[in-house]
């Protein structure tokens, strides 16, 4: 039964004279039939002996079948020696599917007769290409492991391939988290600062006071956010999704735009976007890469990404402006389809009031707790 071995291995053949004398012997070889090789070799005693490394396996091929043949005194003998021989190495590219750009992080494993060979892989290098060995025997394939999945895949030979592959994760908002807080305790001192929610689940953003904390406790012009992937809160930065250079999509809509009743209207009046224009402070998306704008309707659209950084997350900024009664809606996504989460600020001013009365008249309201 032929034996399964690798390309550029080392065999050793050997000759054994049965009987009579010989000085040498011709070892010849084939390679699926051709002649690859030939070699002539002195007996020692009753053995000639023959050490021979492998040819490379042709591109277009699996495999190939390697034999071998004694040629003496003008007589042929065959060798018992049978060989499969395999591709000892593959090779694999892989860009995203979208972008067509290296897609750096990839993890694969390398499956063989419905095994898998070897060590689980990433691509690490800027081009997107990895070297792997194999073992003989069988073809391989690649298998993506989860959450990037292969879209296409072409052959290039029976050793290389080349992949368009996607990631496939879903973007969150990490600070603030309304989703998961609703009336949420956000970035205090222990017992924390309270934001509060409008009937349509709108943050109360109240534009006229100053923060402490970027924004996120409800209180003035400006909101940073952070966002990461869904599933990596509290896992180490190794074991996380969301790597160096990923990108998460932003899209934020400053309106009203007049086309729904606002919540806050006892006579459901829709409402729109104030005219009132300060540059001191606009309305607008910043802080994130490749920002358009658009009107829509009566409402501003602002488009634009952010890149993780090495602990998966990324910050970008919304400018909510001084006008009470505006909104801002945020959505996110891992592509320009914005549709993994969203959240949205509706514009307040919170005023204080002190009761003053003259002297000759009472502020104790004790009585009233009598009539």
């Amino acid at each position: 039964m032929p034996e399964n071995i690798l390309e550029e291995e080392t065999i050793d053949l050997v000759a054994i004279l049965q009987q009579g004398e010989l000085a040498n012997v011709t070892f010849v070889l084939y390679k699926d039939g051709e002649q690859v090789h030939e070699e002539n070799r002195n007996f020692t005693g009753k053995r000639a002996f023959l050490s021979y490394k492998t040819p490379t396996v042709d591109q277009d091929k699996d495999s190939y079948t390697l034999t071998a043949e004694a040629k003496y005194d003008g007589e042929v003998a065959e060798l018992e020696d049978e060989y499969i021989v395999w591709p000892a190495k593959g090779k694999l590219k892989v860009v995203d599917e979208k972008e067509k750009k290296p897609l750096k992080g990839f993890p694969f494993r390398i499956m063989q007769g419905g095994k898998q060979t070897g060590k689980k892989y990433t691509v690490n290098s800027d081009d997107g290409s990895i070297e792997f060995k194999l073992r003989a025997g069988h073809t391989f394939t690649i298998q993506a492991i989860s959450p990037y999945e292969i879209k296409k895949e072409t052959k290039v030979h029976n050793r290389e391939i080349e992949l368009e592959a996607v990631l496939n994760f879903e973007a969150e908002f990490i600070e603030p988290d309304i989703e998961t807080l609703g009336i949420a305790e956000l970035f205090g001192e222990e017992g924390g600062d309270e934001i509060e929610l409008d009937d349509a689940g709108r943050v109360k953003q109240f534009v006229n006071l100053p923060t402490k904390k970027d924004g996120r406790d409800g209180l003035g012009t400006e909101v940073k956010i952070k966002v990461g992937v869904k599933g990596d809160r509290d896992k180490p930065d190794s074991e996380k999704i969301g790597k160096a250079d990923m990108e998460i999509y932003i899209k934020a809509t400053f309106g009203p735009d007049g086309t729904v009743a606002d919540p806050d209207s006892p006579l459901g009046l829709k409402a729109t976007k104030s005219k009132r224009t300060d540059a001191s402070f606009p309305t607008e998306l910043v802080d994130a890469e490749g920002i358009t704008s658009e009107d829509k309707d009566k409402a501003k659209v602002y488009k634009g990404k952010v890149k993780l950084k090495a602990d998966g997350t990324a910050e970008f900024k919304v400018k909510l402006g001084l006008a009470g009664g505006d909104t801002c809606k945020v959505e996110i996504g891992s592509t320009d389809a914005y549709d993994n989460a969203s959240m949205e600020f509706a514009n307040w001013r919170k005023l204080y009031y002190e009761i003053v009365a003259p002297n000759f008249m009472s502020t104790d309201a004790s009585y009233l707790e009598k009539r």
